[in-house]
């Protein structure tokens, strides 16, 4: 009998032991959903949500840094409500000439998605990353950078979503971002401004 009641002691420390071992720290879920605005969006559970930096972004996240990148990468939603934030075109000028016009590279695509039609635009050279209020106008050079960008015309207006950082961290993050609204690059056609 007391033999039994060791054996029947050790086997039950061995399986909670086992299970807490097996268990070991909690990974990131493979996605989450983050709400901007009217617009749910279905993002990378690695990409972790902060608190907007200002009133003109509905949403907000870090991206970590890919290995051989120094920075963490941003993702921002932004919304102004129907017919707000200009048109596509005079947005992508704007985000193009965020960038050092020497070595800079820009691909421009339109699709549709379940939340609207888009366009989507991939910049990559030294990106004058915006530093501090917009309003101060000041920025600082970053080499090596791209920007994904997308304008999403849902029903309720257009969003836009834009993520940056090292072109190592956004080589993942351009599949990631279209599929937080539901679209796919393979039905995609150029966008000609």
């Amino acid at each position: 009998m007391l033999l039994r009641s060791i054996l029947m002691l050790g086997l039950t420390a061995a399986l909670s032991l086992g299970t807490s071992a097996s268990a070991g720290p909690k990974k990131p879920a493979k996605t989450q959903e983050i709400k901007a605005g009217t617009l749910t969006l279905s993002v990378p559970g690695g990409w972790q949500q902060t608190q907007p930096s200002s009133s003109m972004r509905a949403a907000q996240c870090r991206i970590p840094a890919a290995k051989g990148d120094t920075e963490d990468g941003e993702f921002v939603v932004f919304f102004f409500g129907a017919g707000g934030g200009g048109g596509v075109n005079a947005n992508i000028e704007r985000w193009v000439a965020q960038f050092e016009p020497g070595g800079r590279t820009v691909e421009l695509v339109k699709g549709t998605s379940p939340k609207g039609d888009y366009v989507f635009a991939t910049i990559s050279g030294t990106y004058n990353m915006p530093v501090g209020p917009a309003m101060n106008g000041q920025s600082k050079p970053v080499a090596n950078a791209q920007v994904l960008a997308a304008i999403v015309n849902t029903p309720d207006g257009p969003y836009f979503l834009k993520a940056w950082g090292g072109k190592k961290t956004m080589a993942s993050a351009a599949t990631d971002l279209r599929k937080s609204f539901g679209a796919k690059a393979a039905g995609e056609k150029p966008y000609k401004m």
